[in-house]
């Protein structure tokens, strides 16, 4: 299962897995890697980052699974830069990463290129949601 992404009103990233509650999203930190989140992490003393994180909806991003040229996680809602493995270009295009339930395929988005990101090689991460980083 992919992982997820989402920024707290605080304005910091979080990462773990996405949930829908009342209305509310969260990120669940994950403490083990073989389970995942974990309730009985919970407890009496236990700090901020032992628990859920309400992050803002529009910010949430799913791992595609892929790393960019510098091994940062690509998710989705990232800006990135990329050149096609086509070989129809050199220049390098700026395109958003998108799920595409069509394509069941994670996909990048931009003015001129709609197309599968893994069709994309010497990938840069240059924003992550943009629009929300201000």
């Amino acid at each position: 299962m992919r992982t997820y992404r989402g920024k707290t009103k605080e304005g910091r990233w979080v990462y773990g897995w996405y949930v829908k509650c009342r209305g509310h999203h969260y990120i669940l930190p994950i403490h083990n890697d073989r389970i995942g989140f974990d309730e009985r992490w919970i407890q009496e003393g236990a700090n901020d980052e032992d628990g859920w994180f309400e992050v803002i909806p529009e910010t949430v991003g799913q791992s595609t699974g892929r790393k960019d040229e510098s091994r940062e996680k690509i998710y989705t809602g990232d800006k990135i830069e990329f050149i096609p493995v086509d070989g129809s270009t050199k220049v390098r295009q700026i395109a958003e990463v998108y799920y595409d339930e069509k394509r069941t395929a994670f996909c990048v988005k931009s003015i001129v290129w709609n197309c599968p990101l893994s069709f994309c090689k010497e990938v840069e991460i240059i924003h992550e949601n943009p629009e929300l980083s201000k």
